[in-house]
């Protein structure tokens, strides 16, 4: 299988420094440090009661969980959005276009690299995400699916990047439209639901709540309400008067998935077409 070459320029150059290095070291540590922190507290309270509390643990796995994913979500969008502005603030976008490489495999190597990258961070927290399930609870295939929710996720943060860089000329600006866009589309598919909500009666079906299933936060609770038993979720969707998230709620992290899977093609697809027109 012949690999997209800007993906094997882009990941020999991050093999040089030591930025995703240090990344995995503040992250990990901060995860590892909760989820020892939380477990030698409830080992503590069962020696002197003599009760385990496995509804603690589970909260612990939960709070790892929100954490790896903030920290995936803080990092994401930074990771590519200088991927073309970076090479036009260079002035070498121009001389790898007068190669064969088109703007399309550009676009694609570094999208392809980035991920990798956040990969290796999503990977590297498996071990704190254990931590809490030494004693049981939950089983291997829910780390594996939270894994694939992070992974779902990170793509989409970054063709979110890809999209803001495509069109700017330098990398500051860049970064700053990418979180602006970020944080513009997580406040219109929370927000809408939530302000319509008290308008709506069981005879009115809250229709504008069902954006929130583009939303990679509520997607995210819902996995962790799902798998610990949390009723977040459920208080969530009962506040919000929308009938179809109780039709949805078996398939309900699965479509969410799919959702982001379509948004990040989109997002990724307009950004060659932007780096196309200048």
């Amino acid at each position: 299988m012949k690999l997209n070459p800007i993906f094997k320029k882009d990941i020999k150059v991050q093999s040089r420094g030591y930025d995703l290095l240090g990344l995995l070291c503040v992250v990990d540590s901060l995860l590892f440090f909760v989820g020892i922190f939380g477990m030698l507290a409830i080992t503590s309270r069962l020696r002197q009661s003599m009760e385990a509390d496995y509804g603690a643990l589970l909260k612990i796995y939960g709070v790892i969980a929100i954490l790896s994913f903030a920290a995936l979500t803080a990092v994401g969008p930074a990771m590519t959005s200088g991927s073309i502005s970076g090479e036009r603030q260079t002035k070498t976008l121009e001389l790898l276009l007068t190669t064969r490489i088109s703007l399309k495999s550009i676009v694609i190597g570094k999208l392809e690299a980035a991920f990798y990258s956040l990969t290796i961070l999503v990977i590297s927290s498996i071990p704190a995400l254990m931590l809490p399930l030494l004693y049981g609870g939950l089983g291997l295939l829910d780390v594996g699916m939270i894994i694939f929710a992070f992974l779902v996720s990170a793509l989409m943060y970054l063709s979110i990047g890809m999209y803001a860089g495509a069109g700017r000329k330098t990398v500051q600006k860049s970064t700053v439209a990418a979180y602006g866009i970020l944080l513009i589309f997580l406040a219109e598919t929370a927000l809408p639901g939530m302000l319509s909500a008290p308008f709506c009666t069981e005879n009115r079906d809250n229709m504008m709540a069902l954006l929130l299933m583009a939303n990679p936060f509520m997607t995210m609770l819902e996995l962790i309400s799902e798998q610990t038993g949390w009723g977040f979720a459920e208080t969530l969707h009962a506040s919000l008067n929308c009938r179809y998230f109780e039709i949805l709620s078996g398939a309900y992290v699965w479509i969410s998935l799919t959702i982001q899977l379509a948004i990040s093609a989109a997002f990724t697809a307009v950004a060659i077409r932007k780096g196309r027109q200048l």
